[in-house]
């Protein structure tokens, strides 16, 4: 079977949208730790539930690359789709730094990705919806958390300022 360009973009797509994320806040130190730190406990808590739940992934499954995704451990699961949460997890993150350009490239690739994960029968469709929904939850409580630490560390030091 030969596969085109936006099945690889799809299978692909975590390291896309990270990639575009860390681009967007490379600048924004702050923001580019607390993203970095939250994507890799993002993909731990991934690996945790499937570890927990133990929900088998689709029968008749089609490989991109056999090397590259195994179906050995926590990763013989498909609950959650880890695709799903990753790409969401940067998508809601990207959202927060009103760079539409981005975002809408972004979004695209995150459609990809989750299409191609179900077309290629990698995941179902509960378990595509609920990755992605713990990569927008989880996007939002690392944000919010530097959010808040960063506003707290302003009023800190207007304090002494004073």
């Amino acid at each position: 079977m030969e596969y085109t360009i936006l099945d690889h973009a799809g299978f692909y797509g975590p390291l896309l949208t990270a990639l575009i994320n860390i681009y967007n806040v490379w600048f924004r130190k702050p923001y580019l730790y607390a993203y970095i730190v939250g994507f890799l406990i993002n993909t731990a808590l991934n690996k945790m539930l499937k570890s927990t739940i133990r929900e088998p992934r689709p029968k008749n499954q089609i490989f991109i690359n056999k090397n590259l995704e195994l179906n050995k451990n926590e990763e013989a699961y498909g609950m959650p789709s880890g695709h799903a949460q990753s790409v969401s997890f940067s998508i809601m993150y990207l959202y927060y730094f009103n760079n539409s350009y981005l975002f809408i490239i972004s979004c695209s690739i995150g459609i990809l990705t989750i299409y191609q994960r179900y077309n290629f029968r990698r995941h179902t469709l509960t378990q595509l919806f609920v990755g992605s929904l713990i990569g927008i939850i989880f996007a939002n409580i690392v944000h919010n958390i530097t959010k808040y630490y960063l506003d707290t560390q302003t009023k800190k030091k207007c304090n002494t300022n004073i």
